[in-house]
Order: structure tokens, then C-alpha cells, then sequence
């Protein structure tokens, strides 16, 4: 019997964040993303989640919560400007 390896599951549960809003589409017109937002969105989460792994690995420590929570903040910024604009850069959206 083949077995699933943690690793590959473990990089692509990330991704499984993408269910919620093709859902969302099914039941409201509030959310309308396109095959390219899911596209980023699921390359930032996989970026994300392969940079946290990296850090679990490979880092003493007493730094690594430092590391992942700037990893995280930093993904939250470039969701929250591709969004909504908040910083007015080019890759800002409505």
C-alpha cells in the first residue's frame, strides 16, 4: 500500500486555505476572485508554508518564532496590499 509522504502533505495543506473562498463563491456574489487570484494566493501560501519548513529545520532555536512570525507578517502585508491598496504600491488592488 502507497503511502502519502508528510513531507508533500505538509507543503501542500497550505493550500487547502484555498477551498474557503472557491465556497464563498458558491454561495455569495461578495467574493469574486479569478483563476489568477487563486493563482497568487496559492503561491503565496506555498512560498509561506516552504519558508517556515525552512526555518523549522534549519535555524537554532531561540530565533525561530522571531523568523516565522516575520515570515508571517510580511505575507499578511502583500495579501492586505493586493487587496485592498493599503500602501498605494503597483501591485495594489481595488
Amino acid at each position: 500500500m502507497y503511502r502519502m509522504k508528510p513531507t508533500f502533505f505538509r507543503l501542500l495543506s497550505p493550500l487547502l486555505l484555498l477551498g474557503f473562498p472557491a465556497l464563498a463563491m458558491c454561495w455569495t456574489d461578495q467574493v469574486s476572485w479569478s483563476r489568477f487570484d487563486f493563482f497568487v494566493m496559492g503561491a503565496l501560501l506555498l512560498v509561506g508554508s516552504i519558508a517556515i519548513r525552512l526555518i523549522r529545520l534549519y535555524l537554532p532555536q531561540q530565533r525561530k518564532r522571531i523568523y516565522i512570525l516575520l515570515v508571517i507578517l510580511v505575507l499578511l502585508l502583500l495579501w492586505i496590499e493586493m487587496g485592498v491598496g493599503v500602501f498605494g504600491s503597483p501591485i495594489a488592488g481595488d
